[in-house]
């Protein structure tokens, strides 16, 4: 039996983002070239604290939308899900999660 591996993993190819992921890369030791050792060490911890909070954030927040969209789901659909306030605070922890992850900004 043959397994098919997918070429595409979003919108961008293997390749792409292979080149992309060095170039963040790169661009996050860039700064941090001319410093000491244990400098770098608590920098790259510090950076990483912050990107696991960040992402305990998000799941804090998809689990609230799951409990919402269960419950609704079992109410019934006369009920709204999610109110726009929800809606915005789950939209812009997303958009915080994705430009920590992508970006390091919000760091």
């Amino acid at each position: 039996m043959h397994t098919v591996l997918p070429v595409m993993l979003s919108s961008k190819l293997l390749p792409e983002m292979e080149t992309e992921d060095n170039f963040k890369r790169e661009q996050l030791l860039h700064g941090m070239q001319n410093l000491a050792i244990y400098v770098q060490i608590e920098k790259l911890k510090t950076r990483i604290y912050m990107i696991g909070a960040a992402c305990e954030s998000a799941e804090k927040a998809l689990a609230e939308t799951r409990k919402s969209l269960l419950f609704w789901y079992c109410q019934g659909p006369t009920m709204v899900p999610i109110d726009k306030v929800q809606a915005a605070k789950i939209q812009e922890q997303e958009n915080f999660l994705r430009a920590t992850v992508n970006f390091g900004e919000g760091l």
